[in-house]
């Protein structure tokens, strides 16, 4: 009898003894997150300006993404950081740039480095597009993050990111940044003083 009892006792203890532990694996359990998955904890306030820029550059194009929507909540403080990703060609990853009813083509790397040239949108043509699209408030300023030479006409004009038309559109961002630096970006869309105004290149 007595043996009974004590086995008893032993399976209440160790019952009881589950039935603490198992919340606590499930609440550990449940801080992992999926991959490709913003973590539930890492709420858009909490992420810097500079850590939103760098997300840019992610190999996961939902978050590449994410990052160009929210460069566009943030606003116009955001193009500092952006002016940064000058000579950045690391591929951009990620989807929004340009008229989504339009017909684009987005070239992923294929490690030809000549090959890519020009057709792959990198980091610094997607920074260019973003401070453009701060300035005309909307994604959709344009039909895709393809720079044209305007000087060509309009049936000669390629859709491509050759490196004479990045360091124009460079040059002319740069020296727009400076001007809206000294003052406010609604005084410059009022004067319709875009960031490649007179640049002679714009985003086909």
């Amino acid at each position: 009898m007595n043996l009974f009892r004590s086995h008893s006792r032993s399976l209440q203890a160790l019952s009881v003894s589950a039935c603490l532990l198992f919340p606590l694996l499930s609440v550990s359990a449940g801080q992992q997150s999926s991959p490709g998955i913003e973590p539930r904890t890492k709420n858009p306030k909490t992420i810097t300006d500079k850590d939103v820029v760098k997300k840019l550059a992610s190999h996961n194009w939902k978050k590449a993404t994410w990052a160009v929507e929210e460069v566009m909540r943030r606003g116009p403080s955001m193009i500092p950081l952006l002016l940064k990703n000058k000579g950045n060609r690391q591929p951009f990853r990620g989807w929004g740039l340009g008229n989504p009813q339009a017909a684009q083509s987005m070239f992923s790397p294929t490690g030809n480095a000549k090959f890519d040239e020009g057709r792959v949108i990198t980091l610094e043509i997607a920074s260019l597009y973003l401070i453009s699209a701060l300035y005309y408030e909307t994604l959709e300023f344009a039909q895709s993050p393809n720079l044209s030479d305007l000087s060509l006409p309009p049936g000669e004009r390629d859709t491509l990111n050759t490196r004479e038309l990045i360091e124009k559109a460079w040059t002319a961002t740069e020296a727009w940044a400076i001007t809206l630096a000294a003052g406010d970006i609604k005084s410059l869309r009022s004067k319709q003083q875009d960031p490649l105004k007179d640049s002679q290149v714009g985003f086909w």
